[in-house]
């Protein structure tokens, strides 16, 4: 089970189920407070149901799959990509919203009026390139005057078009593969934008954190191995970087391990894998010990123990006294065998990150340095496994022989009670 989206106040839960090779969408209001549980959620499951049932068989709206108990209902899953700015703006061609207001007739002739239309998460770009309309709880059923559908309808789809519709003379171009591109899974206070790769039905995922400045593009050559593995694997952009979003103040280990375990209940994982890179690597272990029950086995890269301690004070002086040298040290650390697209995107967001915010990452952290010059992180050890690599088992050797992290994952596992 993936959640897409989650709901707040009285909106689902939105899920991607897999069941008995079938590919569902479950929209789930069973964790909203109890009154909408009580009153409005029935309502809305039994309005979704009939606008789906009328809708039957009209092309480019999913099919009804019925009731899932009394706060959920499931529909099949169409294989598209929802309308993002990131990968659609200016992309698409005007016979994609001439497809769509034909889907709106479609409704209407069914005596279906939708008033949503001017939400972009509501619709659908399907692998051809054609549209689909999703979220029928949109729609109602009691005739409005038409001048007012029509006045809402033209003013929704000029919108889209003017924020989708391809440029006369540009390329052409067809959205990521479903399930490839990142979403968004707003926390409420924090939205992650999260990479989330491979078998849902994985029963402990690998969650990997990336180092300050990055964002989840660094665990690629994991990623696109995640199908093969048989392992589902999350990426995502850490709070404040990349796509993330996060309100300011501390960015020390403890806080964000507090959002990281949000990510988790939200997400509806109860287990995970954690693999973290550099500044990631203290988060893995603060979530680690926030999370003992939560967290299987937790591993860290480039190093180990004392080196790790040692590199990590590196970076913190650097960030105290030269923060051009923290940044330019951290790109030197990007793996050789990244994709271009997934390097493009790595520089970019170090690039973007202001040096008081890439400076704070590190100076927040919980170093101990003695006399000797020797540093220590001031963290209780976790009481989970911790996988040890060994000593050349640096980010940038693992990325080259992916399959070595997992296989000692999986053998590590395989001893545990």
């Amino acid at each position: 089970m993936r959640v897409l989206n989650r709901g707040g106040f009285a909106n689902a839960d939105v899920l991607w189920v897999e069941r008995g090779g079938r590919s569902l969408i479950v929209k789930d209001w069973s964790r909203r407070a109890p009154w909408v549980r009580l009153l409005l959620a029935p309502l809305l499951v039994r309005h979704e149901l009939a606008m789906l049932g009328r809708a039957s068989g009209l092309p480019g709206v999913p099919r009804s799959q019925g009731r899932v108990g009394r706060l959920a209902l499931a529909m099949e899953r169409l294989p598209g990509v929802p309308l993002a700015g990131r990968i659609h703006a200016l992309s698409l061609p005007p016979a994609f919203f001439d497809a769509l207001d034909g889907i709106v007739d479609g409704l209407a002739l069914r005596g279906l009026y939708y008033l949503d239309l001017a939400s972009p998460s509501n619709i659908l770009v399907l692998p051809g390139g054609a549209p689909a309309l999703v979220d029928l709880g949109s729609a109602t059923g009691v005739p409005l005057p038409g001048v007012l559908l029509r006045r809402l309808r033209s003013r929704a789809l000029a919108k889209l078009r003017r924020r989708y519709e391809q440029q006369p003379g540009a390329s052409p171009r067809l959205p990521a593969p479903s399930g490839m591109a990142p979403r968004q899974l707003d926390l409420g206070r924090v939205r992650f934008r999260l990479r989330d790769f491979g078998p849902a039905s994985d029963p402990v995922p690998i969650l990997f954190l990336h180092d300050a400045g990055g964002t989840g593009a660094l665990w690629t050559p994991w990623l696109l191995g995640a199908d093969r593995a048989g392992r589902r694997m999350l990426a995502p952009d850490l709070p404040r970087f990349g796509g993330s979003r996060a309100p300011r103040g501390s960015l020390a280990p403890a806080r964000l391990a507090r959002w990281l375990e949000r990510l988790l209940d939200v997400a509806r994982i109860k287990r995970v894998d954690v693999v973290g890179a550099g500044w990631g690597a203290v988060l893995a272990r603060a979530l680690a010990v926030r999370c003992a029950a939560r967290v299987r086995i937790a591993a860290a890269l480039p190093a180990q123990g004392d080196s790790l301690d040692q590199w990590l004070l590196e970076h913190w002086r650097a960030a105290r006294d030269d923060p051009p040298a923290l940044r330019e040290s951290l790109r030197a650390g990007l793996p050789d065998v990244l994709p271009d697209a997934a390097r493009a995107e790595l520089e970019r967001a170090l690039d973007r990150a202001p040096d008081a915010l890439l400076c704070r990452a590190w100076l927040d952290l919980p170093l101990a340095v003695a006399r000797d010059g020797a540093a220590r992180l001031r963290m209780r050890e976790s009481a989970r496994p911790w996988l040890d690599l060994g000593e050349d088992a640096t980010l940038a050797a693992a990325a080259r022989q992916p399959e070595r992290l997992l296989d000692a994952l999986a053998a590590l596992a395989t001893e545990l009670p």
